[in-house]
């Protein structure tokens, strides 16, 4: 058995309001000279891990995508020759909470609605999404703090899921210089984005039916010629789908 050690986390993608954030975990490696690798377990409830990773005979590891104001639980174990795996170490947690002055609270009434409050910044505009599995991310709507630095936002769907979290963070104000998307349909083939701008910067990549309700549908960092493809394997299953584009904060 042996001790995890958690270290700062540091933004996914440094920017103004990351959504997201990784972490470096670190461990005293195991005395038995058998030991030839280590496996991660980890997850949102303490005991229950839904992500793992395989890892060499190291003592550290960062895990990316790990969201902002979620506590995640994280297990070890050591891999013999064999592939059995020993008992696993004591459980460590973390949250990285969400940025300063971004927040926001849910306010349930008896028979009514689901009323978010964002606090943040007087004048910003924040985006509000949702999720069921800490995966897809919807963007459900949007605020503008008043003079106070708050504003509400009511939930209609809310009562349609069984469970629903939420997170915000404040909106790019304009597009990066150069951030252009272009769509390319095949005949009876997937419909291929291409996303244009700075090169090594990293951009979402938004979809929509309606210009309400906006979803994340990927990520794509552009490569030295300051460009990258995403291909919307669902595109064939809406009669109509917008997108739009902006840097990841």
């Amino acid at each position: 058995m042996f001790l995890t050690q958690l270290h700062n986390c540091v933004p996914a993608f440094g920017a103004m309001v990351p959504a997201t954030c990784s972490v470096t975990l670190a461990w005293n490696s195991s005395p038995s000279p058998d030991v030839i690798g280590y496996h991660l377990y980890y997850g949102t409830a303490s005991g229950i891990y839904t992500h793992d990773i395989i890892l060499g005979n190291v003592t550290n590891v960062t895990v990316p995508g790990l969201s902002r104001g979620i506590i995640y639980y994280f297990a070890m174990a050591a891999i013999g020759p064999d592939g059995q795996e020993s008992v696993l170490s004591n459980e460590t947690s973390y949250r990285r909470e969400l940025p300063s002055g971004a927040q926001v609270q849910a306010q349930a009434a008896s028979g009514g609605p689901l009323v978010l409050t964002v606090s943040g910044t007087s004048g910003q505009t924040y985006e509000i999404e949702a999720t069921q599995d800490f995966i897809t991310w919807t963007v459900i709507g949007t605020v503008i703090l008043d003079a106070s630095g708050s504003s509400d936002f009511t939930d209609t769907n809310a009562a349609s899921f069984q469970q629903r979290f939420y997170r915000t963070y404040e909106t790019p104000q304009e597009l990066p210089s150069g951030a252009q998307l272009r769509m390319q349909a095949v005949s009876g083939g997937p419909l291929v984005l291409t996303v244009s701008g700075a090169s090594g910067r990293t951009y979402e990549i938004e979809a929509t039916q309606d210009f309400i309700t906006w979803t994340v549908i990927g990520t794509v960092t552009l490569d030295a010629g300051g460009s990258s493809d995403f291909t919307d394997t669902n595109a064939a299953s809406f009669q109509q789908r917008f997108y739009r584009t902006y840097e990841s904060p």
